[in-house]
């Protein structure tokens, strides 16, 4: 439903712009979102005021620091390349200015992703050597699970020249994920959360 919603959208400001005035854009953004940190790779046309870009991203596997013991957040493990990559779409509207130089926008960020995730915890194990009990750190790995991130946010738009910008954003939203492992999730199939991103990235237009 939001996705028939957001495509409907889209297809309305491409049809009301002329688009013989449409440019080219491209570029390459670092962001933080729930699911982990990863590389993306976006093209796509600026429509007067609106940016639609479609691409892929590369999920960065990095081991949790934290000791909250979260099920989801900056839990996800890349086992293959297949696991690593992701779709990103992204929509921005800029605000007009005054300033050429920078433009604050407004954004919307959906990502895709089918990967495992990674839990950790301890448990009693004899320890070699003495034969005595102590506590042993734990990984598990889990069956790739489908995760559907949907981002809403503020960012800028500011102009290192006429055609290359540094771009800015950081947004919240809700995140779906799909076809969880039953050996961790036994009793149930899918669950939701609320998230966060952060992203920096470089556009060059023509």
């Amino acid at each position: 439903m939001v996705i028939k919603i957001i495509y409907s959208t889209l297809m309305l400001i491409i049809l009301h712009t002329n688009l013989a005035e449409a440019q080219n854009i491209c570029d390459i953004s670092y962001q933080s979102t729930h699911t982990g940190r990863n590389v993306s790779v976006h093209y796509g046309y600026t429509l007067g005021r609106h940016n639609i870009l479609l691409g892929l991203k590369y999920h960065i596997n990095r081991t949790p620091i934290d000791n909250q013991n979260h099920v989801f957040y900056k839990r996800f493990r890349a086992m293959n390349f297949k696991e690593h990559i992701g779709l990103d779409l992204n929509y921005q509207f800029l605000f007009r200015n005054k300033s050429v130089s920078w433009r604050p926008l407004i954004f919307y960020n959906f990502q895709c992703t089918n990967t495992p995730i990674q839990r950790y915890g301890y448990t009693w194990r004899l320890l070699p050597g003495g034969g005595q009990r102590g506590l042993v750190k734990t990984e598990n790995i889990s069956q790739p699970i489908r995760a559907i991130e949907h981002y809403i946010g503020l960012g800028f738009s500011y102009a290192i020249s006429e055609q290359i910008k540094l771009i800015e954003k950081a947004g919240v939203g809700i995140n779906f994920y799909k076809n969880l492992d039953k050996e961790f999730f036994p009793l149930k199939t899918s669950a939701w959360e609320i998230s966060k991103m952060l992203s920096v990235g470089i556009s060059y237009s023509w």
